[in-house]
């Protein structure tokens, strides 16, 4: 094949939606492949830190009466505690416990994330000196940012996805009691209130 085929064949993929949404010329894609190693760990992160949550509760927890100790015990935590992590509301279930150990302080996760994740994608570009290489297609800087914007969003949703995921298996893997069963529709929306909080 010839380098003049191998041109044509390249510019005909990128001239199809999907060639552009993840194609060479894509800003989009470049950051999304760029991003693709924090999206891993911040998703097994999460998935691991949910699954250990519940199996804590299961095996600390078994039952109903040792859950309504869990309970009066919450009356002791200090308020700053209570603050960051939300008021405990039904924590003697597998996913009320979830909800309020794990899942509550995500909007400060995911505010700090957001903050490092966006300034350090465009500060490594710019060491690395990619950035001018983006700068100097044809795309404007205000599509650059919104596709940079975007990568994020896509990611942050990713890692939603992977969490209600994960605290689905939770509620499978470690449910002891008929209260435990977690729904994945709840879930889902419940990791997406958060997200966008």
């Amino acid at each position: 094949m010839s380098a003049e085929a191998t041109a044509e064949r390249l510019v005909a993929a990128r001239a199809t939606g999907l060639g552009r949404f993840y194609g060479f010329g894509s800003v989009f894609a470049k950051g999304l492949r760029d991003s693709r190693l924090g999206l891993l760990f911040g998703s097994l992160a999460m998935a691991g830190l949910i699954l250990i949550q519940a199996g804590i509760l299961a095996s600390q927890f078994p039952t109903l009466a040792d859950r309504f100790q869990l309970v009066g015990q919450m009356d002791k935590l200090p308020r700053a505690i209570i603050g960051l992590l939300g008021d405990p509301i039904h924590v003697e279930r597998l996913g009320g416990f979830l909800s309020w150990r794990t899942l509550n302080f995500l909007p400060v996760v995911v505010g700090l994330w957001s903050v490092l994740a966006l300034t350090g994608t465009l500060a490594g570009e710019a060491r690395a000196g990619s950035l001018e290489l983006v700068v100097s297609t044809p795309h404007e800087r205000r599509s650059i940012a919104l596709q940079k914007v975007a990568v994020h969003v896509v990611g942050l949703t990713i890692v939603m996805i992977v969490s209600a995921l994960s605290a689905w298996v939770a509620g499978l893997a470690f449910g002891s009691l008929p209260e435990d069963a977690i729904g994945l529709g709840d879930l889902v929306s419940h990791a997406g209130f958060l997200a966008h909080s």
